[in-house]
């Protein structure tokens, strides 16, 4: 089944749609049953499934330049024909080379267009023969004067050769499917379409399937790509109005508690810390739910002002839900703040998976704890608070959007995510404009910070030696691993083992597999300096600091993302002591890959590593748009198409403005379109 969608075509109740298409030309019982094989049984399935690529002119190569094995498209003119009764042979040449092109069978037709002198576009996979690049049965368009000619290439476009379906039948049958609905209304108001300047529905869809022009195909895909941003603009505008709009909400009142916490830090904020808590708690006195997403750095002390917003909301007379993605997490928060708040008489109460109880339920629900720290167990529905006035999730990439906003529909809460990878503007408009991004700049003055450097595997030895000199100090040594399997480095078993024969009985180890209470008596004994390297997986990504941690190798860092590695090397260097970064490369040093963590290597600003890992990645997988179940962006790209972005931000807050419920006749099929996402892409649901 085709993984594509537009909502466009769900906000629709036709027939049309949903009938089936043996009755498109060209498609026989035989036909037919091949693209029901492949998931394609309706004029909506037909529809959706749209070229994956387009073939030009452009799109050539140099004869000279074919690799065998690889297809190719070439542009050439034919300079011979040969033809027999089973094979028709023609031979090609361009500036640069000759190659030959052989059909079994070809049909009549071939001997009228495949003349001698034609300029033809052929694209095939080669096989070398003698020198020569030879195309058996190659696909090949004769090159006519229309020289903007795009030839449209479908997914698993071989699979459909068995029953005769070339590129041209293609093409027919999905055109045929787009006129069918040429009649049906545009769901975007014609007066955005006007003010645009883009095209029709109808129209886009079928110079999607048959562009006439690069120019044509260009606005077509505008048009698809604004229609995805548009509503799921129009999505968040509505959550916002709807948080602003409830009134259950208490606003947060700092107070004695407050100023007693803030008092008593070991530390003094830093002017980051200061404007960012201001502006947090500002958005949530305003009146209405406060919806905010607090980012900064790794380091940059957000668990502080999480904190002082905490004890704000616990002299509001309300309890606070933290919630974080593991175990080993929730108790270290739980700790800090027995520390930090607990000594002032506030109640506090870790609720994970493991350390459910009757008395601790019920003390939730009688409003005895007021701070509540947990993973996902705080997402049951046997759990009732008295009063739950804020959500705090830390490092919210790691829930789903379900996960992440499930609490929030138990109560009016204000809600604040928090999260380490630094957020572009485009990015967060695109994924969270219905939260105010509050961002945090700058580091505590106590924190050395780190340096990053890059060394071969044959550099190993040195860098155990190295290790010997830290944890001598009375410093603390991490060693990452991509995985937890393996023969070589790259798996924490075989490092693990090969660092104990270096260092016996001084290293610890931790991965995923292992049971929570072997987690946390390997943390224990890190942190007590015990056993003061501890061999990990990224389980330590998030939430460990030690301060006496002040080196980390990690082996084959060109298996993480740059953000993750960047919360990884955020694990040392927290305290006084500098934090060396050591990063085992396995890639060739002119390539990608290589190219890729130098980049990471040469800064330490979270934004800037964002912003690389975005441009090698790409935007979903940083991060995380499968979080939203499907992807919500398949013609658009939020983080290319900034003015586009913002288009559709501004007529989604005008449409919400002047329609807040979109029961105005021309806002029906955006209603639809909304609804369908709602309900199909684990969104968190409204009530339109």
């Amino acid at each position: 089944m085709y993984n594509k969608y537009m909502w466009e075509l769900y906000c629709y109740d036709s027939d049309i749609l949903s009938s089936g298409i043996e009755n498109l030309p060209s498609l026989g019982p035989k036909r037919t049953a091949v693209f029901q094989d492949h998931g394609i049984s309706t004029i909506l399935d037909m529809i959706q499934c749209t070229p994956n690529r387009y073939l030009h002119r452009k799109s050539a190569i140099p004869i000279d330049e074919i690799i065998e094995g690889e297809v190719a498209t070439i542009s050439a003119t034919i300079c011979s024909v040969k033809r027999s009764p089973r094979i028709f042979s023609i031979e090609l040449e361009d500036d640069s080379g000759r190659a030959r092109a052989v059909f079994f069978n070809a049909p009549p037709y071939f001997s009228r267009t495949l003349v001698k002198g034609r300029s033809v576009l052929l694209w095939g996979l080669p096989k070398n023969e003698r020198g020569l690049s030879v195309f058996t049965h190659p696909n090949i368009e004769p090159e006519g004067e229309d020289r903007e000619l795009l030839i449209p290439i479908y997914p698993n476009a071989d699979a459909f050769s068995s029953v005769k379906i070339g590129y041209r039948v293609r093409a027919k049958i999905a055109n045929a499917a787009s006129e069918r609905i040429a009649d049906l209304a545009d769901p975007v108001p014609s007066e955005i379409i006007l003010k645009t300047g883009l095209p029709s529905l109808s129209h886009a869809i079928t110079q999607i399937h048959a562009p006439s022009s690069w120019d044509e195909l260009e606005s077509a895909r505008q048009r698809l790509a604004f229609d995805e941003l548009l509503v799921t603009q129009i999505l968040f505008a509505l959550r916002r109005r709807e948080a602003e709009a409830d009134k259950s909400a208490v606003p947060l009142r700092p107070g004695a508690l407050f100023s007693a916490v803030k008092h008593a830090l070991p530390y003094k904020l830093t002017d980051g810390q200061n404007h960012a808590l201001a502006g947090l708690l500002q958005r949530a006195t305003a009146g209405g739910r406060s919806m905010q997403l607090l980012s900064g750095d790794v380091g940059s002390g957000k668990t502080a002002i999480a904190m002082l917003v905490a004890a704000a909301a616990v002299d509001s007379g309300l309890q606070v839900a933290l919630m974080v993605p593991s175990t080993l997490l929730a108790r270290q928060h739980a700790e800090l703040l027995d520390v930090r708040i607990g000594r002032f008489g506030v109640g506090i109460g870790l609720l994970t998976g493991s350390s459910r109880s009757e008395s601790l339920e019920k003390a939730i629900s009688e409003g005895k704890v007021d701070i509540v720290v947990g993973t996902q167990a705080l997402l049951s529905k046997r759990h009732r608070f008295k009063n739950l006035g804020l959500v705090i999730i830390d490092e919210q990439h790691r829930f789903g959007v379900n996960q992440r906003l499930a609490l929030t529909k138990k109560s009016g809460a204000h809600v604040l995510l928090m999260s380490a990878t630094p957020i572009p503007r485009t990015s967060a408009l695109a994924l969270y404009g219905d939260l105010d991004l509050e961002v945090l700049h700058g580091f505590p003055s106590e924190r050395a910070g780190f340096r990053t450097f890059i060394r071969e595997e044959d550099a190993r030895p040195a860098i155990w030696n190295f290790i010997e000199r830290k944890i001598e100090s009375g410093e603390r040594v991490f060693i990452v691993h991509p995985r937890i399997e393996g023969g070589d480095f790259t798996s924490i078993k075989k490092g693990f083992d090969a660092v104990s024969a270096r260092f016996p009985g001084l290293v610890s180890i931790v991965h995923g597999s292992l049971s929570d209470e072997k987690k946390e008596s390997a943390f224990a004994s890190f942190r007590t300096g015990e056993t003061p390297i501890l061999a990990s997986t990224s389980v330590i990504e998030v939430g460990v600091d030690i301060p006496e941690a002040t080196v980390m190798v990690v082996e084959n860092p060109e298996s993480f993302g740059l953000a993750q590695l960047h919360q990884l090397r955020g694990r040392i260097g927290r305290g006084g002591r500098e934090g060396f970064c050591i990063l085992i490369a396995r890639s060739a040093k002119d390539s990608p890959a290589r190219k890729r963590i130098e980049l990471f290597a040469s800064t330490s600003d979270g934004f800037e590593i964002s912003e690389i890992d975005l441009e090698f990645r790409g935007e979903g997988q940083v991060f995380d748009f499968a979080q939203s179940g499907k992807n919500l962006y398949i013609f658009s790209d939020p983080l290319k198409m900034p003015d586009l972005l913002d288009l559709a931000r501004k007529y989604s807050l005008e449409i919400v403005a002047d329609d807040p419920e979109l029961t105005k006749k021309k806002n029906f099929y955006l209603r639809n379109g909304i609804k369908y996402l709602c309900s199909t892409k684990n969104i968190v649901k409204l009530a339109v």
